[in-house]
């Protein structure tokens, strides 16, 4: 009887003392957490109760572990999110933990600091990109920047997000000379312009790397020595006959836009023909043609892309159809990229020859073309004496105010029906018609000129420190003879 009743009570020991363990597990409270951290970096979790299993998401993105009985490790292995799992030895879950790895972007905000200390750039991590946001001084900084912030880049998939944006608008003034210059001269100022069954050559003082089509068609790109010399004698050349200049356009593009002009004209081309029978035409554009995109690269250094085009009638490639010809037309193009610094000159020869105009003879109009006109009337040019040249010298100018820069005079007063001056101020337009004998018309009020809203001590306003600057560049010291201390420049501001 004794046994039985120690059996029965060791029995019910046992069952009170795993109905406790298991209130107790029920227990041990499970939290959700989120941890931080940067690739490479660890960091530790306390819990609730002694950790039995550990499952994690994704073990290439962090590495779990324990350190005691109640607390674990994680360590940042690679950027991406996962998510932890841990569970005490009854399999009770005692925390859910969402990990996120990223890239160190503080490393790399000091380190744009440090090599960068004038310029506004922010760097930031989402997910596995850097993003670049920010102003910068200069294009050439932002490729200083890029290259940076790719050195941070320390996996697949990672990729580089750029934000920033260029402080002002750089400005490229392209002064373009149009010539017809002798050969003689040419070739003893030891630049080199010769024609070769289509050559187009390209020369130029301080030019520096070259790239995409460097051989203009079946030509090449060479480094004229004389060039500088060519470009400040023209005038003396001019005055003797040897060079005659047939246009000078001022071109002025943002760094990274396509200014061009179009030397030549257009030619109707019929195409079709309506519901009426009457035939529908297209103007196609003939002649010289250049595109320019500058791009600065740094205060002195601009990449320019140029674009030339030459094409002219040719009637060998004509077709007929339904009794209309459709003249046909020989195109030549090219396209290069050069650097250069600001005030250097390139020069682009061999564009058109005199077969080309020959081709063009019975058209009507043609003499009166730009360009193309005067070298039709050339005798030189038609005997091959002479050269088209067309001399490309780009500047770094730098914008004016913009207008709510610019403060305008306040209108006048309104005038008084039938006199030519303004109403006292304060009366109506009626009573003031009724008062004319009373009130003698008063003169117009004197309007005064536009200036700038700044102005320096020396009373020079920013709008003419701006222009004097850009016509420096330009003209040299020749430009204190065109701007004098008192003179005065006027602006049209919308």
């Amino acid at each position: 009887m004794k046994r039985i009743l120690l059996k029965g009570l060791l029995v019910l020991m046992l069952v009170t003392a795993g109905m406790s363990v298991s209130d107790t597990a029920r227990s041990a409270p499970s939290y959700n957490k989120t941890v931080r951290l940067i690739a490479g970096k660890a960091s530790t979790v306390g819990l609730l109760g002694n950790v039995s299993d550990i499952l994690v998401a994704d073990p290439a993105v962090a590495d779990v572990g324990t350190l005691r009985a109640n607390r674990i490790y994680i360590v940042g292995k690679k950027v991406g999110d996962t998510n932890v799992l841990v569970y005490d030895a009854v399999g009770n879950q005692l925390a859910n933990i969402t990990v996120h790895v990223r890239m160190d972007d503080k490393s790399l905000q000091d380190a744009l600091r440090q090599f960068f200390p004038q310029e506004k750039v922010r760097a930031q991590t989402v997910q596995s990109n850097i993003v670049l946001s920010g102003v910068v001084s200069s294009p050439e900084v932002a490729n200083r920047v890029r290259d940076l912030a790719s050195r941070f880049l320390t996996g697949q998939g990672q990729t580089l997000v750029d934000l920033m944006k260029v402080g002002g608008e750089e400005q490229v003034m392209l002064k373009v000379k149009v010539l017809e210059a002798d050969r003689s001269v040419l070739k003893e100022y030891g630049v080199q312009t010769s024609f070769h069954g289509g050559d187009l050559k390209l020369a130029g003082n301080d030019v520096g790397r070259v790239s995409g089509q460097t051989a203009f068609a079946t030509g090449s790109i060479i480094a004229g020595g004389g060039l500088a010399n060519f470009v400040s004698n023209i005038s003396a050349l001019e005055s003797h006959g040897l060079v005659n200049t047939l246009a000078e356009p001022n071109l002025t593009a943002i760094s990274g836009e396509t200014a061009g002009f179009l030397a030549g004209g257009e030619f109707p081309v019929p195409t079709s023909k309506d519901s009426q029978g009457n035939v529908v035409l297209t103007f196609k554009q003939f002649g010289v043609s250049l595109n320019f995109t500058p791009t600065v690269l740094s205060e002195d250094r601009i990449a320019m892309e140029l674009s030339t085009e030459v094409s002219d009638k040719d009637e060998s490639n004509a077709v007929t159809l339904q009794g209309i010809t459709i003249p046909g037309l020989s195109v030549r193009r090219a396209d290069t990229t050069v650097e250069m610094g600001s005030g250097s000159s390139i020069m682009i020869a061999g564009l058109l020859k005199s077969d080309t105009l020959h081709a063009l003879n019975g058209m009507p109009g043609v003499e009166d073309l730009p360009i193309i006109g005067q070298l039709f009337k050339s005798k030189s040019f038609a005997r091959n004496e002479s050269e088209l040249v067309i001399i490309v010298t780009p500047y770094l100018v730098k914008p004016y105010a913009a207008p709510e820069a610019v403060a305008v005079s306040p209108p006048a007063p309104p005038l008084l029906p039938g006199s030519s001056g303004p109403a006292p101020h304060g009366v109506p337009l009626t009573v003031a018609a009724a008062k004319m004998d009373e009130h003698p018309p008063v003169a117009a009020a004197p309007v005064a000129d536009v200036q700038a809203t700044s102005v320096g001590d020396n009373g020079v306003t920013p709008l003419t420190q701006s222009f004097v600057g850009n016509m420096r560049k330009i003209y040299g010291s020749r430009a204190m003879e065109k701007v004098g201390t008192g003179a005065g420049f006027g602006y049209i501001v919308e």
